[in-house]
């Protein structure tokens, strides 16, 4: 969907407050945590703490990206500059995996290793605050990202929910400490880190799957070939390329259309299509369309084959086979030229006084590229 830049001002404002609130909140938990899980001896809430800490480093890199990503796009950059929410979601993913390893690395050690002494109650309730407290910043920053359709911003609200998550498996963590299972507080860390790795793992990999421009999913496909097939005029089409940049997507695609028909009635079918597909697919930001008389999918254009004369060349050929010696080359009124299955169709529009018997072209038949020759009258 082309955007304002009225619209991308308010939404970059929406996407800079959902963040903010998210840090306010994150910062008031890592303290919270850190404090008590010293106090408590909690190791758990320890951990979670830092893991609510390393939030505010996603934070300021979603308030970065979205500022660089929602410039105009420029000489250097005529696609624009969404694709620096694609490298600071994988920047988040990448983060949370190395969070994820330094947090098992000082677990698992405990599980198995020196005394473990029980938590205070104190620790419990605080992570029963952090759950409920994350939960409501993942579902508001989660809306605000789709309403203004940011993937980084859909980064971060996941990284939100891996502090609820984890949260959930402190408070089980205290539980079974309590229950006299010490060992289940560095073990619920443990896991904690294994679901942190996890978002962290599946955020880095589709973004590099955008970087290198896989295709979208065959559902998405669907829907446009759907709308496609709503313009009778369209035939058929082949070569529908799909990438993403951001939460954008850039389409191009070949369209077959009646081979006969005008120059600008292609250009509005074209126009007509992208108008559609804009307006109904909010995630296409813009579209090529490359009409076709015919369908070329085979055509290799890296062979000497597929390349045609064009107007110039065969006006001048015409004008050199001339073979009338009463009537001037220069008063034909109009040539029409069409292109099929690698020949040339040629429609020669002459003054109506030019006798129709006369022969007016010689040694047509050694033009291979020529196909045939239609001679009209203009009234």
């Amino acid at each position: 969907m082309v955007t304002t830049v009225q619209n991308k001002t308010e939404n970059l404002k929406a996407q800079h407050k959902a963040t903010l609130v998210g840090a306010f909140i994150n910062i008031l938990l890592s303290i919270f945590k850190v404090v008590f899980g010293i106090i408590s001896n909690s190791q758990a809430l320890l951990i979670d703490g830092i893991h609510s800490l390393s939030d505010l480093i996603s934070d300021f890199l979603v308030l970065v990206t979205t500022k660089l990503a929602s410039d105009e796009p420029d000489a250097k950059h005529p696609y624009g500059h969404q694709r620096y929410e694609t490298v600071g979601s994988m920047a988040i993913g990448a983060f949370l995996l190395a969070l994820a390893g330094a947090i098992m690395y000082s677990s698992i050690g405990k599980v198995f290793g020196e005394e473990i002494l029980v938590p205070g109650w104190p620790a419990i309730v605080v992570a029963l605050l952090s759950i409920a407290s994350k939960e409501w910043v993942f579902h508001f920053t989660m809306k605000v990202a789709k309403q203004t359709n940011s993937q980084i911003l859909k980064a971060n609200a996941w990284h939100h929910r891996t502090d609820s998550l984890s949260s959930v498996v402190v408070v089980i963590g205290l539980a079974g400490s309590y229950a006299g299972l010490t060992w289940l507080d560095p073990l619920a860390a443990t896991i904690v880190a294994i679901m942190i790795g996890k978002v962290g793992f599946d955020l880095a990999w589709s973004n590099i799957a955008e970087l290198v421009d896989t295709a979208p999913s065959q559902k998405f496909i669907d829907r446009i070939t759907e709308i496609i097939g709503q313009i009778p005029e369209i035939k058929g089409t082949h070569r529908l390329r799909c990438r993403k940049s951001g939460g954008n997507f850039f389409l191009d695609l070949h369209i077959q259309v009646e081979p006969y028909i005008s120059v600008s009635e292609g250009h509005q079918i074209g126009d007509n299509l992208t108008h559609k597909l804009i307006t109904e697919i909010d995630e296409i930001n813009d579209v090529t369309v490359h009409v076709d008389p015919e369908d070329d999918t085979d055509k290799d254009l890296f062979e000497d084959s597929c390349v045609l004369p064009l107007r110039s060349e065969i006006t001048a050929t015409l004008s050199e086979l001339w073979a009338s010696d009463d009537y001037s080359f220069d008063e034909i009124k109009r040539i029409n030229i069409h292109y099929s299955h690698g020949t040339v169709m040629i429609e020669v529009l002459l003054p109506k006084y030019i006798n129709a018997d006369e022969k007016l072209f010689t040694k047509l038949d050694e033009l291979e590229w020529l196909s045939s020759i239609e001679i009209n009258y203009h009234c």
